[in-house]
């Protein structure tokens, strides 16, 4: 029985969205559905690999249309105002109504085709804790895995567990990951960014969370570097390893100048700050160099539009010039 449990950075979100770990990252792992913002569709939801689907509300009571060839089936109970989304590999999720006084619109329950039940308990919100457990029976036996979630007071994610227990009896710890966010005092980050992740591991003898793993991020901010970046862009990524490393040559990854920093980096963005799109990224402490451009076709489009005829172009550059 596996979980991904992670976040992911979208840097095409509105430059102020923070789903609770910090601006751009987004917490796919947890389906939300939501009022659409576009006017096409009555509900949006995001779903376990980040996308957004639209759905439009149908002609019968509770039902919904999917949109842009989407297969899946939202309905909604017209009672408690619940909705269930049927999902083409068979999933089931049910999600609180988008008007509930506690998590509206998020998953409460979902069902694999195999049987595998994932259930949350607990709230969103400042110095709130959230569970999500994942159940499945085999032969008899219940297996149990928590992700035991701790918020604090401004609502963030500060501390996510990660146990497993079997038959109902007492949770096991497995791992542990402890997030920090920048305060705005630094040039590293605006306050609210996400500043380090720190995974530790249970050691059952020393009856402690051990060997921590560290991975930073920096980011631009306002008024700086105003030309290739925007207020909580991310722009360096350092991995555990890289972290390490650092730290074995001596130095504090969450002090040093960018300068320095770049060199342990496993990644560096630059963007087009309009648009927000990336257009040169730095891998393996800035020896690799790739660039993306973009452009839009001169010609006009025909009404109806012609086949074959493309609209954007993005042309990606490797480090060998290719």
């Amino acid at each position: 029985m596996a979980t991904v449990f992670s976040a992911v950075y979208n840097n095409i979100v509105a430059a102020a969205t923070d789903a609770g770990q910090g601006y751009g990252w987004q917490v796919p792992y947890l389906p939300t559905v939501k009022a659409s913002v576009w006017s096409g569709a009555d509900v949006m939801f995001q779903n376990t690999s980040g996308n957004v689907e639209y759905m439009k509300a149908g002609t019968t009571s509770g039902s919904y249309d999917a949109l842009f060839g989407n297969r899946n089936i939202l309905s909604k109970n017209t009672t408690t105002n619940e909705l269930t989304l049927q999902a083409a590999d068979g999933t089931v999720t049910v999600f609180n109504s988008l008007t509930a006084s506690s998590n509206p619109g998020l998953m409460k329950t979902q069902t694999s085709a195999g049987g595998v039940v994932k259930t949350l308990t607990g709230s969103f919100g400042a110095n709130q804790t959230l569970d999500t457990v994942q159940s499945f029976t085999a032969s008899g036996t219940t297996y149990d895995e928590s992700f035991l979630q701790t918020f604090d007071g401004n609502g963030k994610l500060s501390l996510l567990t990660r146990r497993k227990r079997t038959n109902s009896g007492s949770w096991e710890n497995i791992e542990q990951v402890q997030y920090n966010y920048f305060d705005g005092t630094t040039s590293f980050g605006s306050a609210g960014d996400l500043r380090v992740c720190t995974k530790r591991t249970w050691d059952a003898t020393a009856g402690a969370f051990v060997a921590p793993k560290a991975t930073m991020y920096r980011y631009y901010k306002a008024g700086s570097e105003t030309t290739i970046g925007f207020e909580h862009g991310l722009k360096y990524v350092m991995s555990p390893a890289s972290w390490k490393r650092a730290i074995d040559d001596g130095l504090d990854p969450g002090t040093m100048p960018d300068n320095v920093f770049a060199q342990y980096a496993d990644m560096y963005y630059e963007y087009e700050p309009s648009t927000r799109r990336v257009t040169l990224w730095r891998t393996n402490g800035g020896t690799l160099e790739y660039t993306l451009s973009y452009s839009s076709n001169p010609h006009q489009q025909g009404n109806p539009p012609y086949f074959n005829f493309w609209t954007k172009k993005s042309i990606l550059t490797n480090p060998d010039g290719s």
